[in-house]
């Protein structure tokens, strides 16, 4: 499966290294290795486990990793799964009530890449 970096994500990408939401070690060790895996959807057994990735919406998921960065924080990244994995906005879950804001934007997300109202920054291959 292709692998489709939005300017949500890149963005968010962005952001929190420069909130230094993870290391550079985390990065390259740890998110972006769990990320290729969406080469092997679904098919990869890390799929089947509910503390990396969960099913939001129709066409929605989330990827998720605990204790990243100094400040032990719980990183969340929403993909849209059509033909290709759209990654979208990322964030630092903090509280129920942010994480349901992320998620609707999430959501809103998913309609536009239907819409195919997106802006593509990237692809990993």
């Amino acid at each position: 499966m292709e692998i489709i970096i939005t300017e949500w994500a890149l963005n968010s990408y962005l952001e929190l290294k420069a909130e230094q939401a993870f290391t550079s070690d985390e990065y390259k060790q740890k998110i972006r290795p769990d990320v290729l895996l969406l080469k092997d959807y679904p098919t990869h057994p890390k799929f089947g486990h509910d503390n990396f990735w969960s099913p939001e919406f129709p066409n929605g998921y989330k990827m998720k990793w605990r204790q990243m960065g100094n400040g032990k924080v719980q990183i969340r990244l929403p993909v849209g799964i059509f033909n290709s994995a759209f990654l979208c906005e990322a964030y630092v879950k903090e509280n129920p009530k942010q994480e349901a804001r992320k998620l609707a934007r999430f959501k809103t997300h998913l309609q536009l890449i239907r819409l195919r109202r997106f802006t593509e920054r990237g692809r990993l291959s």
